[in-house]
């Protein structure tokens, strides 16, 4: 019987990992999945995965974002790894909103570009 329990708890423990894809990432409370694939796509929902040179942040799809001005550099020390990032395009197609969803910091930022 002792047998038949590992047995079974062990089949539903490797049956948990099946389900899971490196593909996408879900957010707390985002019902919509981030995709870990969308490179080269500047505007959308991130995962932001470090910070960089200038106060910069890094996101998921390997952009490095710079906060335009010094009081938005202040807002990102808050921000964490892992943070579900919104990035929005404004009008001046070198400008970008970034909105923090767990914490409600909007920034304004741009693309760094490595000189």
């Amino acid at each position: 019987m002792k047998t038949l329990t590992i047995f079974v708890g062990v089949c539903m423990c490797l049956g948990s990992f099946a389900g899971l894809s490196a593909k996408s990432i879900r957010t707390p409370g985002d019902p919509k999945s981030i995709s870990a694939t969308s490179q080269k796509k500047k505007h959308g929902d991130f995962i932001m995965i470090g910070t960089g040179k200038n106060d910069s942040v890094i996101l998921g799809n390997n952009i490095f974002y710079q906060p335009a001005h010094k009081h938005d550099a202040k807002k990102t020390r808050n921000w964490q790894i892992n943070d579900p990032i919104r990035v929005l395009k404004t009008k001046d197609d070198k400008r970008y909103i970034l909105l923090n969803r767990r914490t409600g910091d909007s920034i304004k930022a741009k693309i760094l570009h490595w000189s």
